[in-house]
């Protein structure tokens, strides 16, 4: 689990615990979404299309993970909690989303 706070005009990006990813999926045996963020801006977009679209309706709920940057040329993956439903409407709507370079199926 992570959390964003805010600091005199920068963003952090706080990890408060982590587990393997591929465990996670194997577990949880359903479609999901990686979000390939460039800027941590981006973050307040996400959450607004996840709350908006993602959270609605019946169906299978999946996964979401962020592929996110780290200081250096580093990534991190992080899963958000919860589920959440992997609709084209809101794939679309995660792309549009500025700071996000890519929007893929999670392979399960």
């Amino acid at each position: 689990t992570f959390r964003v706070e805010d600091q005199d005009e920068q963003i952090r990006l706080i990890m408060d615990g982590c587990e393997p990813l591929e465990g996670l999926l194997r577990e949880a045996q359903l479609p999901g979404l990686c979000v390939e963020v460039d800027d941590v801006q981006a973050l307040d977009g996400i959450h607004a299309r996840l709350s908006r679209l993602g959270s609605s309706g019946g169906g299978a709920r999946g996964v979401v993970v962020l592929d996110l940057p780290v200081e250096g040329r580093s990534r991190a993956r992080v899963r958000l909690p919860g589920g959440y439903r992997p609709a084209p409407a809101l794939r679309s709507a995660l792309k549009e989303v500025p700071g996000v370079s890519a929007v893929e199926a999670l392979a399960v």
